[in-house]
């Protein structure tokens, strides 16, 4: 089951997200919302939400340098971005949601199976992102693995090596 992440202030956009997900996304697991960017990072790693969704303005500071952060943080740089824009942000600062980092940007107003979708999207991207992950640690443990088996075959060459070499001296000597 799917864990999705919104951060928004209360009522920016916040019911009509809420709504859509759980109308189109029954199965979520749940949507946990934080109204306050400092808990964000914090929030991200213990959760480890499958999707954040992200209100572009945030009060305080914007939705822009909360996605930097995200990205910017080795154990939230995975978890795929979707910001939340209203109907007055501007084209220019949409591109810089992306330059953010945030992998999808959705408009106000907006259908709510459009949201679903995007976020199903979004979800899919992070389970290819996990297997991926997954398998890269496989392959790390195979590769060392059989590093360590080629260190030790190469050891015990080595030690046969220097038992032939004794053996060719000992030869030559009786060959005197």
């Amino acid at each position: 089951m799917a864990k999705i992440l919104f951060i928004a202030p209360t009522g920016d956009g916040l019911n009509v997200v809420q709504d859509a997900l759980r109308k189109f996304m029954p199965d979520l697991q749940g949507i946990n919302i934080i109204g306050a960017w400092s808990e964000v990072l914090d929030r991200a790693a213990v959760e480890m939400p499958d999707t954040i969704l992200i209100a572009l303005s945030l009060g305080d500071i914007d939705g822009l340098e909360v996605c930097r952060k995200l990205k910017g943080d080795e154990t939230a740089k995975s978890i795929p971005v979707i910001l939340v824009a209203s109907p007055r942000d501007s084209e220019e600062l949409l591109a810089k949601g992306l330059e953010a980092g945030a992998d999808v940007i959705l408009k106000r107003p907006f259908e709510g199976a459009v949201i679903a979708g995007q976020v199903r999207a979004m979800l899919r991207l992070k389970a290819s992102s996990d297997i991926l992950k997954r398998e890269k640690q496989s392959l790390a443990v195979e590769v060392e693995n059989k590093t360590q088996a080629l260190r030790e075959q190469t050891e015990n060459l080595a030690k046969r090596l220097k038992e032939l070499d004794c053996f060719y001296a000992i030869s030559e000597l009786r060959e005197r």
